[in-house]
């Protein structure tokens, strides 16, 4: 039977400052643990985890540099695996659960114990979702996870570095056969990025850098390749709204020409199977 004893959080951080705080003090009395990965954050970021170590007793792993939110993921499960742990909830540092988020997974469980991954709703993206339904994909934060199903599909894939790791993580789940349930009752705030006006699609994309633009663009490809005789709608959806945000990006999106130039070099190592940190200069 699931229960909070069972369940341990894994937030990810990287140069977010304060940004976390009120993710800790949402999440810490929800769960029998709370980890912290950060990937290598500036002073200012340590200093505010330090503090958060002390006042709620949550644990802190620093790595050397920054690994990527796979990396920092797969770090965390090893943490709650080897404390004991059979259930993850899945974190970024700029979500905040609402007070009964967890809860509502367990009631959930309760009646539906062959479900192994559960996504709550984030709040202002899903909002009108009032029923509990299956979904393919959902983003990585929030996302209530059976340790064993993590390791039985692999874990995250650290070669994304960023991007697509959450959809890469459900999809990998799909193939097994199990659902991803959305729980309705499950809700959870969730900073979805600055958006950007165009002349053609007003709040379509966000206000991301060139080099995060080489990211999503390089792991776009590496997703078509990688599942669409699997999940052939699912691939030819993703090609029109990367279709749509790179013609958003062409008229009038921020550093034009760096993030063009970001988006065809993403592009071309995706083709050549590059993966990792990306090492080029925009």
């Amino acid at each position: 039977m699931l229960s909070r004893s069972k369940i341990g959080a894994i937030i990810v951080s990287y140069n977010g400052n304060d940004v976390i705080t009120d993710t800790v003090k949402a999440i810490v009395p929800q769960v029998g643990h709370v980890v912290i990965i950060d990937n290598g954050s500036d002073d200012l970021t340590v200093s505010v985890l330090s503090s958060l170590k002390r006042s709620f007793n949550v644990e802190i792993l620093r790595l050397q540099s920054n690994l990527g939110i796979g990396a920092a993921l797969n770090v965390g499960v090893d943490c709650l695996l080897n404390r004991g742990f059979e259930w993850a909830i899945t974190l970024d540092q700029d979500s905040t659960p609402n007070a009964n988020m967890v809860e509502e997974f367990v009631a959930f469980h309760a009646t539906n114990q062959e479900v192994n991954f559960m996504c709550p709703v984030i709040q202002a993206l899903d909002e009108e979702v009032h029923v509990n339904t299956s979904v393919l994909t959902a983003i990585t934060s929030g996302n209530l996870v059976k340790i064993s199903l993590i390791n039985d599909v692999g874990g995250y894939d650290e070669g994304f570095f960023i991007d697509s790791v959450d959809f890469d993580f459900c999809l990998k789940v799909a193939m097994r056969g199990e659902d991803v349930i959305r729980v309705c009752q499950a809700r959870m705030q969730h900073q979805l990025g600055d958006p950007a006006k165009s002349m053609l699609i007003n709040n379509f994309y966000t206000n991301h850098s060139p080099v995060r633009r080489y990211y999503i663009y390089r792991n776009f490809v590496h997703m078509i390749s990688r599942y669409f005789k699997m999940f052939p709608r699912f691939c030819i959806k993703f090609v029109c709204v990367h279709s749509l945000d790179f013609l958003a990006v062409c008229v009038n999106g921020p550093k034009r020409y760096y993030s063009i130039k970001a988006i065809c070099f993403g592009m071309y190592d995706g083709v050549r199977a590059k993966y990792g940190i990306c090492k080029r200069n925009f």
